[in-house]
């Protein structure tokens, strides 16, 4: 009896051995087998929030050849005018009005106007005077704190965008616009050397540090890298050299080449199912951008100096945050642009990386007083574009031409709506009214470059996966030919 248990037990023993073997076996050819590759939006094509603006790479080149719709100083002066009017209206009939939400908010409208004007004087006494009147309104405002876990922090910036109460809301736009005024209005005088101008700096930043603790996702946190840049410009006051190892984004300039952070996503398990569906579910949002878009990580000098994270944060999120000071605030400038060939270097993007990497170089002038420290980054700029065309195995002069061609492009468009703009005015037209551009858009249709394969990953179907009812065969399979191979020895050594 004891030996026939024994028998079982060892056909038993090995019948499950040979279950492990298929189960690996199956599992290995699932990882190795070469399915159909497939198409999927990149990882960067979830926005950081769910209603927020996701990037596209198409989005650098456009911006760095001013191919956006940008308004003129016809609708800036008409905006100034409205706003004006309307509080002073206010003012004379109701001065309690004032204090009203609303009403207030027409006072960002002139200060920002003003600004876009370059009148920056103006618009820091208009957002002075409504910052008195939000400190009479509420007087006190209750800071959030600085939240130390990650995903805690995430999960803060996108509820409290969406929560913001009008106490919060009144001072968040104060904070954010009074500090983007003054920022624009020390910046030059900063680099000069003027005490005064450095303070205003100083105090502009200060300023959307405190916007940034109110509402850390607004403007797809375009404010959070307004303070680190503005952190990296006051350093480099200091010491001019910084300039020289440095990119705006943290980048260091003796790379060369500049690493590629760009991943083989064919080889990333299950990444189809991070990038596909409606992603709605925070978690598996922020899971998807923190393991999935590649990482832009700073040098850790320059990291230690802005404030910025040591190790580093997805690449469109800092790019995503050029790009809106770039469009909707100061405009285009060198750092800015060299700082994005930077990462679009890094993404392999070369064609891209080249067209920043030429804007910046066409506004070298005012990259910094220094004509020594102009002159040295400006041949390392110049080194990167060569190595770029001899990568791409194309005469630089015909990049060159390229990024022209474009650029003019992009400026044409812009100055034929400023020039529209000026024409409703002069006419009499409510240039404010809605609807009042649709002629002008209807007429030049859009300026920015459609997607393409750049924001685009390819995946092996297949691959590193197999389906649980086959691989429960291929156990199955293993199982009972072990179990009967046991069984033929066992018959063997009886006889």
């Amino acid at each position: 009896m004891s030996t026939s248990v024994g028998r079982v037990v060892r056909v038993g023993v090995v019948a499950t051995l040979f279950g492990v073997l298929g189960f690996l076996g199956a599992a290995l050819y699932g990882f190795v087998q070469k399915g159909p590759i497939e198409a999927y939006p990149a990882p960067w094509r979830i926005a950081l929030t769910p209603d927020g603006t996701a990037l596209r790479l198409a989005m650098v080149y456009d911006v760095v050849h001013q191919r956006f719709p940008k308004h003129g100083p016809a609708w800036h002066e008409a905006v100034v005018e409205r706003s004006k009017a309307r509080i002073a209206q206010v003012e004379a009939t109701d001065p309690a009005g004032l204090f009203e939400p609303d009403v207030l908010d027409l006072f960002d409208d002139q200060a920002v106007a003003l600004d876009r004007l370059h009148r920056p004087a103006e618009a820091i006494a208009v957002m002075r005077r409504k910052k008195a009147l939000v400190e009479r309104r509420w007087p006190h405002i209750e800071l959030p704190p600085e939240r130390t876990d990650a995903l805690a922090a995430y999960r803060e910036m996108v509820t409290r965008a969406e929560q913001l109460s009008p106490p919060e809301r009144a001072w968040y736009r104060t904070y954010a616009n009074l500090g983007t005024v003054l920022i624009h209005g020390g910046f030059g005088g900063a680099l000069r050397g003027d005490a005064e101008a450095k303070a205003m700096l100083v105090e502009g930043l200060g300023f959307v540090r405190q916007a940034v603790r109110l509402n850390p996702g607004a403007h797809f946190g375009r404010e959070r890298w307004q303070v680190v840049l503005g952190k990296h410009l006051l350093r480099a006051i200091e010491d001019p050299d910084w300039l020289l190892r440095f990119t705006a984004l943290g980048a260091d300039l003796d790379e060369t080449p500049p690493p590629s952070i760009r991943p083989d996503y064919r080889g990333m398990w299950g990444v189809e199912a991070l990038v596909t569906g409606e992603n709605t579910d925070l978690e598996s949002r922020w899971a998807t951008r923190q393991d999935r878009i590649p990482r832009l990580v700073p040098a850790p000098d320059w990291a230690e100096v802005t404030g910025a994270d040591a190790e580093g944060a997805p690449f469109d999120e800092p790019v995503l945050g050029v790009l809106g000071m770039w469009m909707l605030g100061g405009g285009a400038n060198p750092h800015s642009a060299a700082a994005l060939g930077d990462v679009m270097e890094r993404m392999e993007q070369r064609r891209i990386a080249f067209a920043a990497y030429a804007r910046a170089l066409d506004l070298k002038d005012r990259f910094w007083p220094d004509a020594r420290i102009r002159d040295t980054w400006a041949q390392r700029i110049e080194g990167r574009m060569q190595r770029i065309a001899a990568d791409l195995g194309e005469p630089i002069e015909a990049l060159r031409a390229e990024h022209r061609a474009a650029l003019a492009e992009g400026e044409a468009y812009q100055q034929k709506q400023a020039a529209f703009e000026a024409k409703l005015r002069a006419d009499g037209a409510d240039l404010l009214a809605e609807g009042a551009l649709a002629p002008f858009v209807a007429a030049e249709g859009p300026i920015a470059s459609p997607p393409g394969a750049a924001d685009t990953i390819y995946v092996r179907k297949g691959a590193g996966h197999m389906p649980a009812h086959r691989l429960l065969m291929w156990v199955l399979l293993a199982a009972a030919l072990g179990a009967w191979l046991a069984v033929r020895a066992v018959n063997r050594r009886r006889r």
